[in-house]
């Protein structure tokens, strides 16, 4: 029988430990930097994000698992999850999984669900979230000291810092990661969206504004808040750079927070500092905003111009919240009638089954986008694949359980915050660490105004779970826990051992580590094979198709189609590159010299395009493309092809009820395929609807015109001509030729 000894960590524990820490950090630094050239990536901004988001997630996964194998111990409970205080936080993200498990698995598509509608994107789905949860929970598990807690918020501040030196750059006409740079009045940032780094410059503002005030007593109160004000003065610059008026609000909230829970819990006295930073961060980005720009771009004055029209975005018939208001009208309707296609008619569009359940369990992670024209709604001619408020759109997609996980982590964040506020005032921890408090929570209260009128975003959803992790480890911390004095460098030797303070002594069981070993090589191995499936080929096949995409700018269209077709064979699941390669299909079929050379051309574009179904048969991308191929196959050979070209685009209209684009190829279809009447009942239905191109409806009469040339009614056919040639439209006169020359 093997004995059993207790000893400390030895150098290989710490070694495992310190490269976990390692790992949380680089996450938190590097996913919102992460972004590179446009040519190099399609979602240049988006998809690198995801890649090192999961990345670390999975790396975590293998070091905290080898760190169990290497002690020998039984399944260890961290303290974390002992601490009376930190387990409501810990347990409460618990239903937040399960629930979007749940709604996953009754989804209509689950893998869908599960990995996003493009792998490799940003989504909403299972995958995402886990990989927040493991981050999350390794945070919260493993946070055990001041030094670490000042590592992280720095780890936070520097790449903000440098994202607003990048959105400064890209203001004023500098940007290397852009073929065209240019001055812009709206940056998008390292986030390929205005309103998305925005959101997550609202949490990192109150973070760094924290983190400075423990080297408070180095300097006179106005050096002191010069050089906070410079920390976060690039920061305010790029918010007011992006003109999110949204952000603008949420900072505003977040900063009275910071100040009121300072204020409060340690005295006015100490809100000098940071008032005066803020000051001075707002004065600097007024001033940058009017500070010209090179070329034609006018950007002097817009910030406090936006600023001023905060108002009318609530009250004004035109402002910024009309298109939400909508949004979440359509939602709630959605939400409470539970629509879907018609599978009895399109039997190859997956089943809804118990419609009603659905208002419980939601129609499933990434399906808002599916669910949401299904409504039929007219008032919109987008269609977007998010609520833009996060408690509608859990409601879409995660339904009333998810409703009520969301809330139970929130009411749990909450108490949480109270507790430490609490402790702060009653002076049980240091100043330096009262600003932290006050920063995490501004920084969580901010996030939640924001996300009111937003739509989250890789980055700024990774970091709130690192903020929400961070409450629950430093929650109930003894006062040996935080350091007095924060310090830029540790001396040698210490860092180690006040990263395992608090860590309990294992138990090594000599001989009986093999079992430990075998499941951490597995999950190894299971991790490496996910890693390689799931993060880097998609990585891959957005690199071959940029690859693409610039080869077809520059006139190669031979080697464009060579980088398609790689990237379609090394990953069939990748709807993207289908699409693409596709449409050149499409376009080469055009230069066929004969009609069966151009049919089959068609038909491999079409086999092509219909290889998305296999994985998302609702992918109206895929449908609208499937539909423009038929329709030219309708248009060579109607008795062959009609058939299957008018069941195309009517699966196309049924998924997109409420739009006009679709009903007009509908309609082109029918035309082209001899049904006549049809196509002038369809087009005379689409009126009225929705539409992103031709909101004037002249392609429609020109479509209606055509028809009643073609069934013998050319009287009919004359006021629409006239029509055609009096509304200036672009393509009126060919139009009229074309009607002319079928009379």
């Amino acid at each position: 029988m093997a004995t059993s000894q207790r000893r400390a960590f030895p150098r290989s524990a710490l070694t495992l430990a310190l490269a976990i820490e390692a790992c949380w950090l680089a996450s938190v630094a590097l996913v919102p930097l992460a972004a590179v050239h446009q040519d190099w990536l399609v979602g240049a901004s988006e998809v690198p994000k995801v890649f090192l988001q999961r990345t670390f997630a999975l790396l975590l996964i293998v070091l905290v698992v080898a760190e169990w194998a290497r002690t020998g111990a039984g399944f260890p409970l961290m303290r974390g999850w002992l601490t009376i205080r930190s387990r409501p936080i810990l347990l409460s993200a618990l239903p937040v999984l399960v629930a979007t498990s749940v709604s996953a698995m009754v989804s209509p598509m689950p893998v869908v669900s599960l990995l996003g509608p493009d792998v490799g994107w940003d989504s909403f789905g299972v995958a995402s979230l886990l990989s927040y949860l493991v981050v999350f929970a390794v945070i919260a598990t493993r946070l055990r000291s001041g030094a670490q807690v000042r590592r992280l918020l720095w780890a936070v501040t520097v790449p903000a810092v440098l994202i607003g030196w990048y959105g400064m750059g890209q203001h004023f006409g500098i940007d290397l990661l852009r073929v065209d740079a240019s001055p812009s009045s709206r940056v998008p940032l390292t986030f390929g969206n205005p309103i998305f780094g925005a959101a997550y410059l609202i949490l990192t503002i109150p973070l760094t504004l924290a983190l400075w005030q423990g080297w408070r007593q180095r300097y006179s109160l106005m050096s002191h808040a010069a050089i906070g004000g410079a920390l976060i003065s690039l920061q305010a610059a790029a918010i007011a750079f992006t003109l999110s008026r949204g952000s603008m609000i949420s900072l505003a909230v977040a900063l009275v927070v910071f100040l009121a829970m300072a204020a409060w819990s340690m005295g006015r006295e100490v809100v000098k500092a940071p008032a005066v930073s803020i000051v001075v961060a707002i004065g600097f980005a007024f001033v940058m905003s009017y500070v010209p720009v090179p070329g034609d771009v006018d950007t002097s004055g817009q910030f406090d111009e936006r600023l001023l029209s905060v108002g009318s975005a609530f009250t004004s018939a035109g402002g910024g919240l009309t298109g939400r208001f909508t949004i979440w009208d359509v939602s709630l309707d959605v939400y409470a009638d539970v629509p879907w296609v018609d599978t009895g008619r399109f039997d190859d569009m997956p089943e809804l089954s118990w419609a009603p359940l659905h208002q419980v369990v939601g129609y499933g992670p990434d399906m808002f986008g599916y669910a949401f024209p299904l409504a039929g709604d007219t008032r919109m001619a987008s269609r977007p694949n998010h609520a833009h408020n996060a408690i509608v759109h859990t409601a879409v997609e995660v339904g009333a359980l998810g409703l009520i996980a969301y809330a139970v982590l929130l009411v749990a964040v909450a108490a949480a915050g109270l507790r430490l506020v609490r402790s702060a005032r009653a002076g049980s921890m240091p100043t330096w660490v009262g600003f932290v408090v006050a920063g995490l929570l501004a920084s969580l209260v901010g996030r939640f105004v924001e996300q009111m009128a937003g739509k989250p975003q890789v980055a700024d959803l990774a970091l709130t779970w690192v903020l929400i992790g961070t409450v629950a480890a430093v929650l109930g911390w003894t006062a040996e826990q935080w350091e007095a004095e924060p310090a830029l460098v540790s001396e040698r030797g210490k860092s180690g051992r006040r990263l395992l303070r608090g860590q309990r002594q294992v138990q090594v069981v000599g001989g009986r580590r093999g079992p430990q070993v075998a499941i951490a090589v597995v999950v190894g191995l299971v991790a490496t094979v996910a890693w390689w499936q799931v993060v880097v080929g998609p990585l891959s096949v957005s690199s071959l198709v940029a690859r693409a995409e610039v080869a077809s700018e520059s006139g190669r269209p031979v080697r464009a189609g060579e980088l398609l077709e790689s990237a379609v064979e090394s990953y069939p699941a990748a709807a993207v590159p289908r699409l693409l390669l596709g449409r050149g299909l499409l376009l080469g079929s055009r230069a066929a010299s004969t009609q069966d050379l151009r049919i089959a051309g068609l038909q491999e574009a079409l086999g092509v395009v219909e290889g998305a179904f296999d994985r998302n048969p609702m992918d109206y991308r895929a449908w609208v493309t499937a539909g423009k191929i038929t329709q030219e196959m309708a248009a060579l050979d109607a008795a062959r092809f009609g058939e299957l070209a008018i069941a195309t685009a009517e699966k196309t209209a049924a998924l997109l009820p409420g739009y006009r684009d679709p009903r007009e190829q509908l309609a082109l279809t029918l035309l082209v395929a001899g049904e006549y009447d049809r196509a002038i009942e369809v087009a005379a239905g689409a009126r009225g609807l929705a539409a992103t191109t031709d909101p004037d409806g002249v392609y429609l009469d020109y479509i209606t015109a055509k028809s009643l040339i073609r069934s013998g009614r050319v009287d009919e056919a004359v006021p629409l001509i006239a029509q055609i040639v009096g509304s200036g439209y672009v393509d009126a006169a060919v139009l009229v030729q074309d009607l002319q020359a079928s009379e």
